[in-house]
């Protein structure tokens, strides 16, 4: 047979006896699901992980009910969708052209490829002199 040493499982004990007196002296909590052990906190009966658990079960419950898979948008509407936002997209671009601003380094009237209100400069080159002439 094995032999035990009799010092271990004394500390062993002891251990399980200190555990039990945080337990119930509110120092430690006990996971309901897992036994794992946790600081207390009023209410809280089981560990992050044990929560974590619970609730990607809940929501992979919830996705397989019949009406949260009826209210799925199929592919076919999707398509759909995606083509009316570009009709709408495309009719707001033809409304509001990009509109032509002045370079402030050489005085030309350029037209920027995008949108973008900080775009001040028609190339590299103008922004550029903008630096040189401000070190110098």
């Amino acid at each position: 047979m094995i032999e035990i040493d009799e010092k271990l499982v004394k500390k062993v004990e002891e251990y399980e006896d200190e555990l039990y007196r945080k337990i119930e002296n509110k120092e430690l909590t006990l996971c309901e699901m897992c036994e794992d052990v946790f600081p207390y906190k009023p209410q809280k009966r089981f560990c992050d992980a044990c929560l974590k658990r619970r609730r990607y079960l809940r929501q992979k419950d919830y996705a397989k009910r019949d009406y949260v898979v009826a209210k799925r948008k199929t592919g076919s509407a999707l398509s759909k969708k995606q083509e009316y936002d570009l009709a709408r997209r495309n009719e707001w671009k033809d409304k509001n052209p990009i509109q032509q601003k002045l370079c402030p380094a050489c005085d030309k009237m350029f037209t920027p490829k995008t949108r973008n209100p900080k775009i001040k400069y028609c190339s590299a080159e103008c922004r550029n002199l903008k630096y040189k002439v401000k070190k110098e």
